[in-house]
């Protein structure tokens, strides 16, 4: 294992939690979006039985490690309301280059392939292997080759980063590590930085219970801190055992079994033709290569939708992890919805949009594009901050209404699936369940 970065102090501390968090989120996207490229039927392509009883396999492994990284989420939540500070739910837009983060890899949304295995295994693999190192794991990916078809679009040639003086270099919390390491230097942290390090207020954290999550736990001392940075690397890296059901041994398995029946058939394809890195429109942030934007009209407004019901719902749990303002009873109900515009909409329209179609750029010339497009997860850079109940809740209940008005009349269009006008109904369930009485919230605004 490298030397870890010392974590001196309070505000350092913060920080790494708040890199932790941004990383948690974007790899709980990443492993979404792949999941939902995988195909859904014996009718896609021609799969064999066996074959698609392994899709079906990876895509429920996928499904979970996303949710176990919402619990991640959450608990860097809780350990960052314990020493005073919020949740960071913040993140860049999709692509950037691997520099960006101290793990050094490559920072996108990639259809389901051998290279995305491979990169998930990366950026899960323990700092140490107990058991043999698997043969195909690349120990220098970039120099091997083996991530060179997912930055075929982004050549880090072209990456003005590459020749900026150091000084002018983004900072990163320490340089090229893992995301375990990042974990160990979060528990020194809570482990040594002498003093009072406990001061955030206990009702700022957020139970289990109250989110639906039971491994969630709360922080009210120090021990309690570093069970929890062991829960998530447990569940992460399998350490200190290799742990076959943790993340990174997930991918070995996923890994090993692609490679089979890929040996077996050729022709196997467990994905769609999936555009990596589709987006409606660019953002102050997309400065790095590898993105393609939506040309299909009737796609791109589903994509706003479901960017939309995902902006709002941030907005949401950012409410239910911050809102000390807000009774326990409203914070719960908050993260009910939040939880049902994930499950109810993001994953449907999320795997709906997998199936949309990219629509014609003429700028490709003859240059080979996938069909099919793919749920970005866009960040707008301008998000209101609604520190007030009543009106945090008349917010949210006018998004909602305005999001089902936009599903309803997408339902309409020529060739609209079910999916939308479910999404209809679904949001404007949601909408009645926001609807501020005065009980909503039991504290006042």
């Amino acid at each position: 294992m490298r030397m870890q970065t010392q974590v001196k102090s309070h505000p350092a501390l913060i920080r790494r939690l708040a890199l932790a968090s941004e990383l948690e989120h974007g790899l709980c996207l990443q492993y979404l979006f792949t999941a939902f490229s995988l195909k859904a039927s014996l009718d896609e392509d021609g799969l064999t039985m066996e074959e698609f009883t392994y899709v079906r396999k990876w895509k429920a492994n996928l499904l979970l490690i996303g949710a176990q990284e919402m619990l991640h989420l959450a608990q860097a939540a809780n350990l960052s309301a314990s020493i005073g500070a919020g949740l960071n739910l913040r993140r860049p837009n999709f692509p950037q280059r691997p520099s960006y983060y101290p793990t050094d890899l490559p920072w996108g949304l990639w259809p389901f392939s051998k290279e995305t295995i491979i990169l998930y295994a990366l950026y899960e693999r323990p700092s140490e292997f107990k058991s043999p190192r698997p043969d195909w794991f690349p120990s220098d990916p970039y120099r091997e080759g083996t991530l060179a078809s997912l930055l075929a679009d982004a050549p880090t040639t072209k990456d003005p980063f590459n020749y900026l003086p150091s000084e002018f270099a983004r900072p990163q919390a320490s340089r090229y590590i893992t995301i375990e390491e990042l974990y160990r230097e979060i528990a020194e942290g809570f482990r040594r930085i002498p003093g009072e390090i406990i001061v955030g207020p206990s009702e700022a954290q957020v139970s289990g219970e109250m989110v639906d999550m039971p491994q969630l736990m709360q922080v009210f001392d120090r021990e309690e801190a570093l069970n929890a940075i062991k829960l998530i690397i447990d569940q992460g890296e399998g350490c200190p055992s290799d742990r076959v059901d943790s993340h990174f041994g997930l991918f070995v398995s996923m890994y090993a079994e692609y490679t089979r029946l890929k040996t077996q058939r050729p022709e196997f394809e467990p994905a769609r033709d999936v555009q990596s890195n589709p987006l409606s429109r660019l953002h102050p942030d997309n400065t790095y290569p590898g993105w393609r934007i939506i040309k299909d009209r009737f796609t791109r407004r589903v994509n706003d939708l479901n960017n939309g019901i995902y902006a709002l719902m941030l907005q949401m749990l950012g409410r239910v992890f911050h809102g000390v303002s807000e009774s326990e009873e409203s914070r719960k109900r908050l993260a009910g919805i939040c939880m049902r515009m994930m499950t109810g909409l993001i994953v449907p329209l999320g795997e709906k949009l997998t199936q949309l179609p990219m629509g014609d750029d003429p700028s490709d010339g003859n240059q080979r594009r996938a069909k099919f497009a793919g749920p970005s997860f866009e960040m707008q850079f301008t998000q209101p901050d609604l520190p007030f109940a009543r009106a945090a809740w008349h917010y949210y209940h006018e998004q909602l209404i305005r999001l089902e008005e936009t599903a309803a009349e997408l339902a309409l269009e020529r060739g609209a699936t079910d999916t939308l006008a479910a999404a209809a109904r679904t949001l404007h369930q949601l909408a009645e369940l926001t609807t501020y009485n005065g009980g909503t919230s039991e504290k006042s605004s």
